[in-house]
């Protein structure tokens, strides 16, 4: 387990009283692609709403990159490459492609035009729509262009929180094979995604998660094999 990547240690967490996460341990090391698989309600977004700091836990410990990042704002976090993107993609409607996009790089000091350049690449759907407003656009055009804005900050880890909502099974595998061409550039990725199998499928492991308790984790394909896996969320 490396020391440069994320480490979640004995964690519980809630809201209002109520307990989601249950000392929960897991890790994302540099460069791997790691997923969290479970039925609705496990805690799987509440997981990525305590990485980003939008929730403090009430027990254990999160560090990153070897320093404790638990108990710090959501923005000291971005700064230290540890971005999240939203189930809801929270863009800016009104603006164009290319106006959220630069949104994206508030905490980058030069290298911008590079960075647009690196994004229009990875979704050349957002590259003929630049100066198109985010609204207007597909629902898969959306998911991309919000992970483009992510990757506007230069991440060292990723989060997507369930990228495939709403989306038909081809721009699925779509958006989920650029997570894979991402994690292949080296940047970390933690993912949620409600489609199991495909999300097994490309990842380097993963962890299930079961009302708010990790019960199962290993090499991303060893689960897709699992018995209990399979019949509980691949439907097999």
């Amino acid at each position: 387990m490396s020391d440069q990547g994320l480490r979640i240690e004995e964690v519980s967490a809630g809201y209002s009283g109520l307990q989601i996460l249950h000392g929960i341990s897991l890790h994302v090391d540099a460069g791997e692609l790691v997923s969290i698989v479970g039925a609705n309600g496990a805690g799987k977004s509440t997981t990525l709403r305590l990485i980003s700091g939008l929730l403090r836990a009430s027990a254990g410990t999160v560090t990153y990159a070897g320093e404790r990042i638990d108990g710090r704002r959501p923005h000291e976090i971005v700064r230290r490459g540890v971005v999240q993107v939203s189930e809801g993609r929270d863009l800016f409607g009104p603006m164009s492609v290319d106006e959220n996009l630069r949104l994206g790089a508030w905490t980058v000091r030069s290298g911008v035009d590079e960075l647009l350049d690196e994004v229009y690449a990875l979704f050349p759907a957002l590259a003929e729509r630049r100066r198109q407003a985010a609204q207007t656009m597909s629902g898969g055009q959306q998911q991309m262009l919000a992970i483009g804005r992510a990757l506007m900050s230069r991440p060292k880890l990723l989060m997507l929180d369930e990228p495939s909502t709403g989306l038909s099974p081809k721009l699925t595998w779509e958006v989920l094979e650029a997570v894979r061409s991402i994690r292949d550039r080296g940047v970390a990725v933690l993912l949620v995604e409600q489609n199991a199998a495909q999300a097994l499928g490309i990842s380097d492991r993963a962890y299930v998660l079961e009302s708010g308790t990790i019960v199962l984790d290993g090499p991303g394909s060893a689960l897709a094999e699992d018995a209990r896996v399979r019949k509980a969320y691949l439907g097999l």
